[in-house]
């Protein structure tokens, strides 16, 4: 009888929603605008559009890209910097539950 219990209460814990899967979730890479070569251990920070940084910076992984999650839906700003680059702001809307994959092209300095 206390196996029937606790499996019942595993399965009825399994059906629950997981709070954490509506958050959306932002992922992305970087690359040079000029001839699109990814972009390694790139730079990319995201703040509120009051200027408030929301999550830490992140850097580019050996495939070039980013992933961030525990971002609440909304508008964001997200920054891109590498060195020899200029940096590179855009404005993005993240929708609950969704995901969202942007690329950021930077482009040299001159």
């Amino acid at each position: 009888m206390i196996t029937k219990g606790l499996l019942g209460l595993f399965l009825l814990l399994l059906s629950l929603p997981n709070p954490s899967g509506d958050k959306p979730v932002l992922k992305g890479t970087v690359s040079d605008a000029e001839d699109e070569t990814y972009l390694q251990g790139a730079v990319v920070s995201v703040k509120n559009c009051d200027g408030n940084r929301v999550h830490p910076p992140v850097i580019t992984d050996g495939a070039q890209s980013f992933k961030i999650e525990d971002l609440a839906k909304g508008e964001y700003i997200v920054k891109a910097k590498f060195s020899g680059f200029k940096p590179y702001d855009k404005t993005i809307a993240l929708k609950q539950g969704k995901e969202k994959e942007i690329k950021l092209e930077l482009k040299r300095k001159e």
